[in-house]
């Protein structure tokens, strides 16, 4: 008696199993390894500066403006937002070495997020460098529509480490919302940043 051929429903199922197993534990690899190599954050509130394992940050002010002038210039003109300027000083201490390369962005509460304006000289950037053990002492402009300024948090992130996939960012909540937006809306002048070996400041650990 001939031996019964194999259902050929039952191999593709059986196929279809194992194959729909095999992306599942792919995705699952894909989110661990993501997980592990993701910038390593550590928050804090503006009440202190926040420390990472390579650099210090502290938030010292805040301004919502519709206009920031740049003392750079010959003739310094305020410069008016598409929705408004948010100013955030902050004091920027590396620990370690200079940092050479970092990126700063302002992240709403649905996790939106801008960049820096590239309009003004005087304001930091990513290439601003931060000496080590010498405390920085400047601020960030970001242009946001005014019915996007939701809770907003400062990100700075040193990207210039031998694998940014590992690098140290500080997530600063900054206590204002809508309602500061109704605020003080006089204009915000810029001067350069300021480097001060003997400021120190107290700094809380995430």
């Amino acid at each position: 008696m001939r031996p019964r051929p194999p259902n050929r429903r039952s191999l593709r199922f059986a196929l279809c199993v194992a194959l729909g197993a095999a992306v599942l534990g792919l995705q699952w690899l894909r989110t661990a390894e993501h997980g592990v190599v993701g910038p390593i954050d550590t928050e804090g509130r503006r009440s202190a500066a926040v420390a990472t394992d390579e650099f210090t940050v502290e938030v010292t002010d805040v301004r919502v403006t519709g206009t920031v002038t740049d003392t750079s210039g010959l003739a310094p003109q305020p410069v008016e937002a598409n929705g408004v300027w948010v100013v955030v000083w902050v004091r920027v201490t590396a620990t370690g070495t200079t940092l050479d390369a970092t990126s700063a962005e302002l992240v709403m509460a649905d996790r939106t997020t801008y960049s820096p304006s590239l309009w003004f000289r005087d304001a930091l950037d990513g290439d601003t460098a931060f000496p080590a053990a010498v405390p920085v002492h400047g601020a960030f402009v970001f242009e946001v529509p005014e019915d996007r300024l939701d809770r907003p948090s400062l990100a700075l992130t040193h990207v210039g480490g031998a694998d940014p996939r590992l690098a140290a960012r500080a997530t600063v909540g900054l206590g204002i919302d809508a309602a500061d937006v109704a605020g003080d809306r006089s204009g915000v002048t810029l001067t350069p940043p300021e480097r001060r070996p003997e400021e120190a400041a107290e700094v809380v650990r995430g």
